[in-house]
């Protein structure tokens, strides 16, 4: 099956920074409805696509955060969060780039893997958006939480991440459970990436707020020494099970600052 490729595209990995020409020639491209290979594709082309070019507000959607990595945000120690793309591309695809122009204009800001190219059209897409948004867009932080004791249904929110909170209480909440109001932090996404789990750099697992150890591999490895990666590894694991690290699925990569923080409790 082969199905045209999106009007305009970028084959880079990730959704990085433009220039105004990168926007002209996207337009251009959309008009045209002809394929254009753009030198990158951007934070502020996709923020221009989803605002400017359609007067649409920026997006706004819940992430779930563990207490660690609650703390290592709030600390800022975790600039970074990597998903698992959902569901995963076909083991015989390829990543092709982002959709930045396209008649289908749900597929935009999305990521395609193909089987295979004849110069004009992709060869059987696999196309995925990813659930977390593109740069620009904000996401408010979930995490175990309950009602403050002392003052019941006065929306006054403790957080079972934070160390000093002295309440023992039976009612903690779990994160799929916290509304808006409860949540305490806010991010903005500015960068997101498709990539390999296995990809991930030492600097990047610095930046998921790893902490150093060895990797498990490392524990027979005469001379091995312990690393950020090594850290991620374990904590991957930890969340995913054994044999998750080994799988290397297609991930997304969320780069995101912290925004805004407005304690409850």
């Amino acid at each position: 099956m082969q199905t045209t490729v999106a009007a305009g595209y970028s084959t880079t990995g990730s959704l990085a920074d433009t220039r105004q020409s990168g926007w002209a020639a996207c337009r251009m491209a959309t008009l045209k409805n002809t394929r254009q290979h753009l030198p990158s594709a951007t934070t502020a082309l996709l923020a221009l696509l989803n605002t400017k070019a359609r007067g649409i507000a920026v997006a706004e959607r819940p992430i779930i955060f563990s207490g660690t990595d609650v703390r290592a945000i709030l600390d800022g120690r975790k600039t970074q969060t990597r998903r698992i793309v959902k569901p995963q591309p076909p083991a015989t695809h390829q990543f092709s780039g982002w959709c930045i122009a396209t008649t289908r204009r749900k597929d935009e800001g999305g990521a395609v893997w193909r089987a295979g190219e004849d110069g004009v059209r992709l060869i059987d897409p696999h196309r995925a958006n990813c659930p977390y948004g593109q740069p620009g867009d904000r996401l408010w932080v979930r995490e175990t939480w309950a009602e403050h004791p002392d003052f019941p249904g006065c929306r006054y929110a403790i957080y079972r991440a934070d160390p000093e909170c002295e309440y023992d209480t039976d009612r903690w909440r779990p994160s799929i459970h916290m509304p808006r109001w409860a949540s305490r932090i806010t991010l903005e996404v500015t960068e997101v990436r498709a990539e390999r789990l296995q990809d991930i750099s030492e600097g990047d697992a610095m930046a998921e707020g790893a902490p150093l150890e060895l990797a498990p591999i490392d524990y027979v490895r005469l001379g091995a020494v312990a690393s950020r990666r090594g850290g991620f590894i374990r904590m991957w694991e930890q969340i995913n099970g054994a044999g998750s690290w080994d799988a290397n699925p297609w991930v997304w990569c969320v780069e995101f600052k912290k925004i805004e923080e407005s304690r409850h409790g």
